[in-house]
């Protein structure tokens, strides 16, 4: 039964809506061009040109948080690379769940009798929709550099890179770094949809994206262990200004925690939900 839930979940929730990733690929793309733009000087000093995951860097680096200190001299700009890469997420995720719930996804659901797959399979759906979403926008930046400069790079060159991104990244190795790259930023990505489409069940779609665009803004400032998104910025994983610097292990572990939360949560809303009421 779950089968037909999910590969109903995929047609209708993903290959129905698969153009909205090309907003991915062009975030890849772009990211990768602002990154030569900046750094061109030091590209052509050392005679180097950047790797896939030094470029992806800009995608995941984030920044600091703003030090709200009288007389700070903290110079703050919104990490708007980062940021509209999950604020497109959001638009991927959309509001297909509440479309589900109140058309052929609710027959399903009362054919079937069992909430706790029609819920599980919409968690497995956004799943795959984050793990396309992301790949896209590795894919952008893969092609990107093939169109560049002929060919795909994964050597390391710390020295341009820190140049560049103006981030000692010396310090962090290798495991964390792929880590920071590929892993955390898809588990918040899953974070962030699961509590959009909660919202979005117990409330409305509307609800779901007000709400995730403040968790975006507020994570852009503040800096702390406990905000989710955080964990999606390479640069908090390093000490500034005095902050308190972010663990890859315990990144890990908390977001696991969220997202196990998330899933039951959302099946007890599920499961005493009026499918049957006005939208």
């Amino acid at each position: 039964m779950i089968v037909k839930f999910f590969q109903h979940d995929i047609r209708q929730g993903l290959v129905k809506y698969i153009g909205r990733y090309i907003l991915a690929v062009l975030i890849g793309a772009i990211a990768c061009g602002m990154v030569d733009q900046a750094g061109e000087y030091f590209q052509q000093w050392y005679g180097q040109n950047l790797s896939i995951w030094e470029y992806g860097l800009n995608l995941f680096q984030g920044q600091s948080p703003f030090v709200f200190t009288k007389g700070s001299n903290n110079s703050f700009e919104v990490p708007m690379t980062w940021f509209m890469l999950y604020l497109c997420l959001m638009f991927c995720v959309g509001d297909y769940i509440r479309q589900d719930m109140h058309g052929f996804g609710m027959y399903m659901m009362v054919k079937s009798r069992k909430r706790s797959i029609w819920w599980s399979s919409k968690c497995t759906w956004c799943i795959c929709v984050n793990l396309l979403y992301f790949a896209c926008a590795w894919i952008g930046t893969l092609a990107y550099a093939w169109a560049r400069y002929g060919e795909i790079s994964f050597r390391d060159h710390l020295t341009l890179t820190n140049m560049i991104y103006g981030t000692n990244f010396i310090g962090l190795g290798a495991s964390d770094m792929l880590v920071n790259l590929l892993v955390l930023p898809l588990m918040v990505g899953i974070i962030q949809s699961l509590l959009q489409m909660i919202l979005t069940v117990q409330y409305s779609s509307s609800a779901g994206m007000v709400v995730v665009f403040m968790m975006l803004v507020v994570s852009s400032y503040y800096g702390s262990s406990y905000l989710p998104h955080g964990y999606a910025m390479i640069t908090r994983f390093f000490s500034n200004d005095g902050a308190d610097a972010l663990s890859v292990r315990f990144g890990l572990l908390y977001l696991t925690i969220w997202i196990i939360a998330l899933w039951v949560v959302g099946y007890i809303i599920v499961r005493k939900k009026d499918v049957f009421g006005r939208e």
